[in-house]
């Protein structure tokens, strides 16, 4: 009987944990190099986390300050659809300017350097960029 007891409060716990959220996955280390800490924040320890937030800089101090929220509301008022989505021959608004060369490798805030994208179209140009290099064609296939 009270292996029985034992087994279905296992059951018990295990189902009310996946309820709860609660995942199920082993702890690791936390990616900074040397660091002994266990990681909570997209692979990092609470205190690496904050120290790599605090490195990257605000938003104004990566030069997307007044004028570029000025210059990218402009330019998606102008451009309201998504230029990908179009192109497809799908009706998606815009959400996000896209530079097609990038700021760090000297791209302008020019209209003529951004593009109107939607936000699944933006996240699949950033992540072929990223991975392949520039000028790597945005992958079509949509998941939902």
């Amino acid at each position: 009987m009270g292996d029985v007891l034992d087994s279905s409060f296992l059951y018990f716990a295990l189902g009310l944990a996946a309820l709860m959220g609660a995942t199920m996955r082993a702890k690791r280390a936390c990616l900074t190099p040397k660091c002994p800490n266990v990681a909570e924040i997209r692979g990092y320890c609470a205190s690496c986390a904050g120290d790599r937030e605090r490195a990257r800089g605000s938003s104004a101090a990566r030069g997307y300050g007044h004028r570029w929220r000025q210059l990218r509301r402009a330019f998606l008022r102008a451009h309201p659809l998504c230029e990908e989505c179009k192109k497809r021959g799908i009706v998606t608004p815009s959400t996000e300017p896209h530079h097609q060369v990038v700021r760090s490798a000297g791209g302008p805030d020019t209209w003529d350097n951004l593009q109107a994208l939607c936000h699944a179209c933006h996240s699949r140009a950033t992540v072929a960029e990223t991975t392949r290099g520039r000028g790597a064609e945005i992958p079509t296939t949509v998941r939902y």
